[in-house]
């Protein structure tokens, strides 16, 4: 049983469409050609969970959730919500996963960037790991400008 699952999986996914639990998904909704998207981080919140030895350690958490804000118009067109590891705490190191929702689905990314000191402007980049409805196909890079809580983010999606 299981091998006839994975044949018809394989045979609608050649056809660019595929029938799962009832639900029709077509990919001709998801991006055929590159795009750049370009939004700024509002004001969020986040939570630290301080883990190992007092201060910026090895394993430390930090939470967050925040607003995308479309930089031509200032209105609120999404949310980020991620998490962040330190995994060296010498250079400020940390591995992040983020997820960016937009109104035609989100886009995950993942990276392994360095956190400035307070207040030091630092630029990262991370990669587009994938996404849903719009973005289902997406990959690319993420490049993040200043640091804070506002900050400029430009997204590099190609299909």
């Amino acid at each position: 049983m299981r091998k006839k699952i994975v044949l018809a999986l394989g045979a609608a996914a050649t056809t660019g469409s595929l029938v799962v639990g009832g639900a029709f998904l077509n990919s001709a909704s998801a991006i055929t050609t590159a795009m750049t998207l370009r939004v700024e981080e509002g004001p969020g919140h986040s939570s630290d969970i301080d883990l190992g030895g007092r201060g910026n350690s090895q394993g430390d958490l930090e939470v967050f959730t925040g607003k995308l804000i479309d930089p031509r118009n200032e209105q609120v067109i999404g949310r980020t919500d991620g998490q962040c590891v330190v995994t060296n705490p010498a250079t400020h190191q940390r591995v992040c996963v983020e997820v960016f929702t937009l109104e035609h689905g989100t886009i995950v990314i993942t990276g392994s960037n360095p956190v400035g000191e307070e207040g030091e402007k630092v630029d990262n980049r991370s990669a587009v790991t994938g996404g849903t409805g719009r973005y289902a196909n997406a990959r690319g890079e993420v490049v993040e400008v200043g640091g804070g809580h506002e900050e400029a983010i430009l997204i590099k999606l190609i299909p």
